[in-house]
C-alpha cells in the first residue's frame, strides 16, 4: 500500500494512497514535515540516537541530539516499543489561567499549548443514607459551569492562587483571602484531606493544599490530553479519569516537567512552588524564569520564520501577566550555536492585569457608593439578587474581558442587565460607562511600576556597559512584550511613546517595543512553550546571575580594638594560642555574581584544623564543616551569630570521619594552652556547580599539609568528602537539567 513514511510510522491514513502523484500528503503539510513516499513497511528506530532539527526542537538550525531517557529517580528507562520514550511538559500556573505545553521528543509535531482557568471550588451535599457530608472538588471550567448553574456559591471558589505563594508585603493579602475562604467551608471539609492526595490526614486545609490540588487536577488533565493525541503511549485510556488519579507516567516513559516562575523569585518561593508540585505528584519539577522562556520562544519562532538571526544588542523581555510583571535582560553571546547571556538579574512587580482590575473596582465603588442601595434594589427587581461585593465582582469580570481591547480616548461600556439610569454616576439603563480618564487611571496603576522597573533595568545595563561620549557602545535594542496582558493597545502605546523616541526619558537612543511573532501561537502561551524549549536545550543560557550567596565560617586574625567591637567575637584558639575573630563569613559564591553552566569556586586559603589526641574516640575524629547561605548578604568577615546578621542561615553540615590510620602522617603539635597535643591538618573547601546541582567538597592532603606541586597541591590520593546541596532557586532559574537533591 502506498503511503508516506510519516503516516506509516504513525499508522495513520495517508492522502497519497488515493493520489500518489501529489508532492505532499495533507498530514505532512499540516505538520510541516518532510514527506517521503514509500511502499514498504516502516518502523521508527528505537536503538539509534535520533537527531532533529527545526520545528521547535533545534535553535537556528542547530541539531538537538536525543539523550538516553531517564525516569524520575534518574535511572535509564527501557525503550518503549511505541517509539516514544520522552515527554517534556511545562506547567505555567498563572494568576488567572494555567497555561501548559507539552512535546513528545520523538515526534515532529509542534509544541502543544493548553489553557486552563486557575480556579478550584467545592460542591457538597448530605448523603441520604448516612447523613454525612459528601463533597467533591471542582476545578478549571467545571467551576464556571457550576457557578452558572447555581450549584455552588462564589464564596467557595478559590482564585488568584499564584500570588499566595509570594506572601511578602501587599501580596500577603492573597494568602489571607484564601485562608478566610477556608474558614467559611464546612468543618468536615476544613479538617479533611485535601482531595485524594493525603487520605486520612485530618489537619486543617491551607492555601498550599488548595494550590497543590489544583496543580494535581491540571497535571492529570494534561496527561490525558497527551494520551489522546498519542494513543501509542502505554498509558491508561484518556476517558478513564479514575485510572489517572494515582498514575505515574514515569514508570513507562521518561517525563520531565518545567515550572515557569517570576523572574525575581526568591529561593524560598521556588522551594514552596516545587513542594506544591511534588505533593501533586508531578515528577521532576524544574523551575525556569518566565521571561527566559518567553525569550527562547521568540528566538525560535523568528528563526523558524526568517532563518538564523543577526547578533544584535540586548533584549529586555517583559512578561505582563495577570498577577506579576517580570523583566529580564538578555543578549546573544554567539550565533552558531546560539548562546544567550543574562545581562541583568531579573526583577518583578505584582502590578499585572489584576491590579488594573482592582483599581477599576475601587473607582466604581467610590462612584456608586452613595447610590448602592438603589442600584441593588433595581437589580433585585430585575431578578438579579446580589450584595455589593457580588456586584463589584461582576464589574471586575466584565472589565477584565473588555480592557485589553480598549484604546486611549474611548469610553468603555459594561453591559449589566437591570442597572437603573443614574447619569450623575455614569449609569445608563443596563449599562455602566467608564470614562477614558477612569480607564487611564486604572491602567496607570499598572503601567507606572512597569516603566519604573524597565528604567531600572536599563540603568543597571548601562552601569555595566557605559556609553561613550559620542553615544557609541552596547545598547538595549528592543523591549519584547509577552504574556496575556501584552496585547493591550494602551500598554503598547504608552511604552512606545516612552522608549521609541530618539531621545527619551531612559536612553539617548530609541528602543524598539514589539510583541512576539503572532504566526501560530499567542503571547499568552509563549512562556509555557518556551519553557519546553529551554528544557530541550538546557545550555541555551550559559551565564547566570546568582541570587543566593553561600559561605563557610572561619576564624581570622584579630585586629587591635576587636575586644571592644560589639560586631565581632574574639577568643583564644585552644590549639595555637592566638587570639582570633571566630565564626566569621567567607563567601564561596556571592549574590550578583555571574557564572557559567559549570562553575568552580574555591574556599579561603590557609584553612587548618587541630584534632586533640585526648578527644579521639574509638573510631577516630570527626571534622565538621558547616555551610551557610544568605539571600541578602555577601560580605566576608561578618560574625555569623550576631543578631544583625539574622539573614545568614545554616543549610547543611559536611562531616569527615578520620580514623587513626588516616591521620598517621599528620604532624603532631603541642598547644601552648594547657600543653595538649593535637594532630595538625590543612584542608581546602570548594564548590562545583553543574546546572542546578551544587557539590560541596572538602579535600585533605594525606600528609596533612599541602605540597608545592602535584595534583593541585593536594598530593597523591587526598582524602575527599562531598555532598550535594539543593540549588534550585539560586540562579536566574536557568539550565535545569537534574532533579533536586538534598544534602
Amino acid at each position: 500500500m502506498v503511503a508516506c513514511s510519516e503516516c506509516r510510522i504513525r499508522n495513520k491514513p495517508c492522502s497519497l494512497e488515493k493520489n500518489p502523484k501529489k508532492p505532499k500528503c495533507m498530514a505532512c503539510v499540516r505538520r510541516r514535515t518532510p514527506c517521503v513516499l514509500t511502499d514498504s513497511p516502516t518502523t521508527r528506530s528505537t536503538h539509534k540516537v535520533q537527531k532533529r532539527t527545526g520545528n521547535g526542537q533545534g535553535r537556528g538550525g542547530n541539531t538537538l541530539t536525543q539523550a538516553p531517557p531517564i525516569n524520575s529517580v534518574g535511572d535509564l528507562c527501557p525503550r518503549n516499543p511505541c517509539g516514544i520514550n520522552k515527554v517534556i511538559i511545562a506547567i505555567d500556573a498563572g494568576t488567572a489561567y494555567m497555561k501548559s505545553a507539552f512535546k513528545v521528543v520523538e515526534s515532529r509535531e509542534k509544541i502543544n499549548p493548553k489553557f486552563i482557568e486557575t480556579q478550584i471550588g467545592y460542591e457538597w451535599w448530605e448523603d441520604q443514607v448516612t447523613g454525612e457530608l459528601v463533597y467533591r472538588q471542582l476545578w478549571g471550567k467545571e467551576v464556571t459551569i457550576a457557578l452558572d448553574e447555581g450549584r455552588i456559591n462564589s464564596d467557595f471558589v478559590f482564585r488568584w492562587l499564584k500570588p499566595a505563594i509570594y506572601t511578602e508585603g501587599t501580596r500577603r493579602a492573597a494568602q489571607q483571602r484564601i485562608e478566610h475562604q477556608i474558614d467559611k467551608l464546612p468543618q468536615a471539609i476544613q479538617f479533611s484531606a485535601s482531595d485524594e492526595l493525603r487520605p486520612g490526614d485530618t489537619r486543617r486545609l491551607t492555601f498550599l493544599d488548595i494550590f497543590s490540588d489544583f496543580m494535581g487536577h491540571a497535571w492529570r488533565y494534561i496527561l490525558r490530553k497527551i494520551k489522546g493525541q498519542y494513543p501509542e503511549l502505554p498509558w491508561p485510556d484518556p476517558s478513564d479519569v479514575e485510572a489517572y488519579r494515582h498514575f505515574d507516567p514515569c514508570e513507562y516513559t521518561a517525563v520531565e516537567t518545567v515550572l515557569p516562575m517570576p523572574a525575581d523569585s526568591k529561593p524560598h518561593h521556588v522551594e514552596l512552588a516545587i513542594r506544591a508540585a511534588v505533593r501533586a505528584k508531578i515528577p521532576r519539577p524544574q523551575p525556569v524564569a518566565e521571561p527566559a522562556a518567553a525569550y527562547a520562544f521568540d528566538i525560535q519562532r523568528r528563526t523558524d520564520a526568517h532563518g538564523p538571526l543577526d547578533k544584535s544588542g540586548c533584549t529586555i523581555a517583559v512578561d505582563v501577566g495577570g498577577g506579576s510583571v517580570d523583566c529580564q535582560a538578555y543578549s546573544s553571546a554567539q550565533l552558531s550555536p546560539l548562546v544567550v547571556r543574562e545581562e541583568v538579574e531579573g526583577a518583578d512587580e505584582w502590578c499585572g492585569g489584576n491590579r488594573v482590575n482592582e483599581t477599576c473596582r475601587a473607582i466604581v465603588r467610590e462612584r456608586c457608593q452613595p447610590m448602592m442601595p438603589r442600584i441593588l434594589d433595581a437589580l433585585r427587581a430585575h431578578g438579579r439578587s446580589m450584595d455589593e461585593n457580588q456586584f463589584l465582582n461582576e464589574i471586575e469580570a466584565l472589565f477584565e474581558n473588555k480592557k485589553r481591547w480598549w484604546s486611549p480616548g474611548e469610553t468603555l461600556s459594561l453591559n449589566i442587565p437591570g442597572l437603573p439610569e443614574i447619569p450623575v454616576i455614569g449609569l445608563r439603563r443596563n449599562t455602566l460607562d467608564l470614562s477614558a480618564e477612569d480607564v487611564t487611571n486604572a491602567f496607570d496603576s499598572s503601567i507606572t511600576p512597569i516603566t519604573c522597573m524597565i528604567d531600572k533595568m536599563i540603568e543597571k545595563f548601562h552601569t555595566r556597559h557605559p556609553l561613550s561620549r559620542d553615544g557609541s557602545g552596547a545598547r538595549i535594542s528592543e523591549i519584547l512584550l509577552v504574556g496575556g496582558g501584552s496585547s493591550s493597545p494602551f500598554l503598547k502605546a504608552k511604552l512606545r511613546n516612552r522608549y521609541c523616541r530618539p531621545k527619551n526619558e531612559a536612553t539617548p537612543y530609541p528602543i524598539t517595543v514589539r510583541e512576539t511573532d503572532k504566526d501560530g501561537m499567542g503571547a499568552a502561551t509563549c512562556i509555557s512553550q518556551g519553557a519546553v524549549l529551554l528544557r530541550m536545550d538546557s545550555c541555551f543560557v550559559t551565564e547566570r546571575v546568582i541570587r543566593r550567596g553561600y559561605c563557610v565560617k572561619i576564624d581570622e586574625e584579630s585586629l587591635p580594638g576587636d575586644r571592644k567591637n560589639p560586631l565581632v567575637k574574639v577568643l583564644r584558639d585552644p590549639h595555637d594560642g592566638y587570639y582570633s575573630r571566630i565564626d566569621v563569613t567567607s563567601f564561596l559564591i556571592r549574590i550578583g555574581e555571574r557564572i557559567g553552566h559549570h562553575h568552580q569556586a574555591f574556599g579561603p586559603e590557609g584553612c587548618w584544623r587541630g584534632l586533640f589526641l585526648d578527644e579521639k574516640t574509638e573510631t577516630g575524629w570527626v571534622l565538621e564543616e558547616q555551610i551557610f547561605y544568605s539571600d541578602d548578604i555577601s560580605e566576608d568577615g561578618l560574625w555569623i551569630d550576631h543578631p544583625r546578621h539574622s539573614s545568614i542561615h545554616p543549610c547543611g553540615m559536611l562531616k569527615v570521619y578520620l580514623t587513626e590510620d588516616d591521620c598517621r602522617f599528620f604532624e603532631t603539635r603541642t598547644s601552648p594552652v594547657r600543653e595538649r597535643e593535637y594532630k595538625y591538618l590543612e584542608y581546602q573547601v570548594q564548590f562545583e556547580i553543574r546546572g542546578i546541582v551544587m557539590t560541596y567538597e572538602i579535600i585533605i592532603p594525606r600528609g596533612g599539609k599541602f605540597v608545592k606541586d602535584g595534583d593541585g597541591g593536594y598530593g597523591i590520593n587526598p582524602i575527599r568528602k562531598t555532598a550535594e546541596l539543593d540549588a534550585s532557586g539560586v540562579f536566574g532559574l536557568f539550565n535545569v537539567d537534574r532533579p533536586r537533591t538534598e544534602i
